[in-house]
């Protein structure tokens, strides 16, 4: 059975890391250390004796090498202990440079984060720590070459020459470094290997070739002030209600798309950094942050660091030591910037918050955003959580008044001069949303995947050379291959579900296993010939725009064509010097961009989401809807969104077309109420799998009555939903079966969960 989730106890009761011939050693010399490496339930702390020559070394947080079984691992000292019941314990190996290791408030936030989500101490804590640097723990850290942190990089004479003749051709991150800097100018060198996801040693090589200069960064981002926009008078009373109240206040800031909330944040970071302290900020998706990294470098230069999963190992090492050190003093970045190593944070901004992607899929499976409040918490200070969609459960803490709500409520018009117009030409209209009923368009005799008011929009766009998103959260040319005769559909073999059909590759493609096949030429069962694809993805739209207007450029932008590093930025940059009139994407399109000249956004098929069995599929496509629209009518051009449904009268779409929160937020909640899902109550998701149904039907029932009875027992007032085969019920020939608990407190009987069971505690979608 799964130990307590509560966190483990002080040394006496710790599990021995394995023994010697050693006996009960002197007192005052012991250490609780957690191994940074996947351990399972049995990752929480273990005992060891500090050796002479490391007495008077050890610290809380500091990283360590210790010996585990037959491995030597890297390890957080937790606790030091002055004494301890075990007879034998194992010498600490060694230890890492003194001045790296976790703040003491990271090892607060890790033993919370493992406690609120049943997850192995080793686990959250191996989070916190770049992989480079737990493999290398026990050799020094070479140090970084480079330029002081403050200064930008550019490109010189000879630089711009061999850009424009091609002498780099053959080195494509090189050629990517230049292209970046000619397209943005003078920038620091952690927007380039932000933008990039590496770098660093290719510009050292360009700089050592005289390819690229570095030049001091004039106006620091201390005196920032000088660099700043006149804030309009909603985000002056944002800014002055964050100044008013220190401490560890949540801020929700509701801002229609295009308010200016980032604005609101860069002030309150300024105020940190006349402080001496330093900043958190968290973005959604890696997309993302490239163009975060950008706004917040020109306007702090010098002062902004990266961290994600998809910089190089070498970069991710370079950027957490930077924040360690006090070289860099904000952090941007997805989830794992939650965990930069800065000495003293002021603030932590969670922007986007509502997105599902702050919420981990693996162990530890934290939230992100809930995790950052708790952090506020530890450190008194303030947090932003920013959005134009909130999480239901974040803005109906604000309503209660356990958050400060903040409103944005209106788009400022953002001249080229950096002020903002006063009155009432000061404010830009959110665009006009107008729904397509595709039931009509069958009626009509419209079989496309467009409708006419979207196509006849399309080519208007086209004719007057703006620009237009087409959205469509789904991948691929057709998501069913089916025979009409029998009616078969080709589902992959390991994962019971359907293969989607991917024309650029001629495969159909598993979107869980990753499985490619042949398309059949025949059916499988019947052996007819009247195969036929259905529905459609991304790249089907591509297609159909190409054929309906064969001289535009479309562009496309999913998961399919994002794998290799600074993808993200290319694609994005290509569109935004109009080198592409259409750009067609999945919800990597709909937020945190702004390209001026998209005057048409259309919405595909708005029902794709709206019908999962899961209780928050109204607030996804809601979020999605209002989020993608909110991507025209970012300049003076007139702008449209066209969203087609068949249920065109749901309320989520309803709202969404009036950019309506509040009518959207009081119908989901009187849904949420009446069912009993959060906000008025929590859930734990637990899931378990196995590759024989009978042992795993048998598995889960079995543990659906003992939580039954442990509830029972203890006079809980928990509900257990299932057993039930999961969604998707099965990956990679792993069946999948999963059950809920609902109700308060839940932590009360996670300890009967075993250890081979995925727990999920406030899980994100139920799919």
């Amino acid at each position: 059975m799964r130990e307590s989730s509560r966190p483990p106890p002080l040394p006496d009761s710790r599990p021995v890391s394995s023994v010697t011939d050693q006996r009960r050693p002197p007192a005052d010399r012991f250490v609780q250390v957690v191994p940074l490496t996947r351990l399972g339930p049995a990752g929480s702390a273990y005992t060891y004796r500090i050796p002479d020559d490391l007495r008077g070394r050890l610290t809380i947080g500091q990283l360590v090498r210790v010996p585990f079984q037959s491995r030597t691992l890297a390890g957080l000292v937790v606790d030091v202990a002055a004494d301890t019941s075990l007879d034998r314990v194992r010498d600490v190996a060694g230890l890492a440079e003194e001045d790296l290791g976790l703040q003491p408030h990271q090892l607060e936030l890790g033993r919370w984060i493992a406690a609120h989500y049943a997850a192995p101490l080793s686990d959250v804590l191996a989070a916190m720590i770049p992989p480079r640097l737990r493999a290398r723990v026990a050799k020094p850290v070479a140090a970084r070459a480079g330029g002081t942190g403050t200064d930008l990089l550019s490109l010189s004479d000879e630089g711009r020459a061999a850009l424009q003749n091609g002498g780099i051709r053959r080195a494509p991150v090189r050629l990517a470094v230049l292209e970046y800097l000619s397209r943005s100018g003078p920038s620091p060198e952690t927007a380039v290997v932000a933008a990039l996801g590496r770098g660093r040693e290719q510009i050292r090589a360009l700089l050592d070739a005289g390819l690229l200069r570095r030049e001091e960064a004039a106006g620091l981002a201390r005196a920032s002030a000088t660099l700043a926009p006149q804030l309009s008078q909603a985000q002056q009373e944002a800014v002055a209600a964050v100044r008013a109240r220190p401490g560890s206040t949540v801020f929700l800031l509701h801002g229609v798309t295009g308010s200016g909330k980032t604005e609101v944040y860069m002030a309150i970071i300024a105020d940190c950094l006349a402080r001496g302290e330093g900043a958190i900020v968290m973005v959604p998706e890696i997309a993302l942050t490239p163009q975060a990294v950008k706004r917040f470098s020109d306007r702090f230069p010098g002062l902004v660091a990266v961290l994600h999963s998809s910089l190089s190992e070498a970069d991710r090492q370079a950027e957490w030591q930077s924040l360690r050190s006090g070289e860099k003093q904000i952090a941007v970045g997805p989830r794992s910037a939650l965990f930069a190593p800065l000495p003293r944070p002021g603030v932590v901004v969670v922007d986007e918050e509502h997105d599902p992607s702050y919420k981990q899929g693996e162990s530890p499976r934290y939230h992100a955003r809930d995790a950052a409040v708790r952090l506020g918490s530890i450190l008194n200070i303030p947090v932003i959580l920013g959005s134009a969609t909130p999480d239901v459960s974040t803005y109906y803490q604000a309503r209660r008044g356990g958050y400060v709500l903040l409103e944005l409520p209106d788009r400022p018009v953002w001249p080229h001069s950096g002020q903002v117009q006063s009155g009432e030409d000061g404010i830009r209209s959110m665009p006009p949303v107008e729904i397509v009923d595709l039931r009509q368009e069958l009626k009509a005799g419209n079989r496309s995947i467009f409708s006419r008011a979207l196509l006849d929009a399309l080519h208007e766009v086209f004719r007057s050379r703006h620009q237009a998103l087409l959205f469509l959260n789904r991948r691929g040319s057709a998501t069913a291959v089916v025979c009409r005769d029998c009616g078969y559909v080709a589902t992959c073999d390991r994962c019971d579900i359907p293969l989607t059909y991917h024309s650029s590759r001629d495969r159909l493609i598993c979107h869980r296993c990753d499985r490619r096949l042949s398309p059949p030429d025949s059916c499988p069962a019947c052996h007819g010939t009247r195969i036929r694809y259905l529905g459609a993805g991304t790249q089907r739209v591509v297609e159909e725009v190409e054929r309906l207007i064969p001289t535009a450029r479309v562009l496309r932008w999913d998961r399919d064509v994002t794998g290799r590093r600074g993808a993200h930025e290319r694609i994005a940059a290509t569109f935004d010097r109009h080198d592409a009139d259409i750009l067609v994407g999945t919800q990597m399109i709909t937020k945190g961009l702004d390209f001026p000249l998209v005057t048409l956004v259309g919405v595909v098929l708005a029902d794709v989401g709206l019908h999962l069995p899961d209780f928050r599929a109204g607030e996804r496509t809601f979020q999605l809807i209002t989020q993608v629209a909110g991507r025209a009518g970012r300049s003076h051009l007139a702008s449209r969104v066209i969203v087609q449904a068949y249920t065109p009268h749901h309320y989520a779409l309803q709202a969404a077309m009036n950019h309506d929160y509040w009518s959207f937020y009081r119908q989901e909640m009187t849904f949420r109420h009446e069912s009993g899902y959060p906000p008025f109550t929590r859930m734990a998701r637990i899931i378990l799998r196995d590759r024989r149904l009978d042992r795993l039907t048998e598995r889960a029932q079995d543990l659906a009555a003992a939580l039954t009875r442990s509830i029972a027992d203890r006079g809980l007032d928990l509900e257990v939903m299932g057993p039930a085969p999961a969604f998707v019920a099965r990956v990679n020939e792993v069946h999948q079966w999963h059950l809920i608990i609902r109700g308060l407190p839940l932590e009360s009987v996670l300890d009967v969960v075993p250890s081979e069971a995925a727990i999920d505690v406030d899980p994100v979608d139920l799919l």
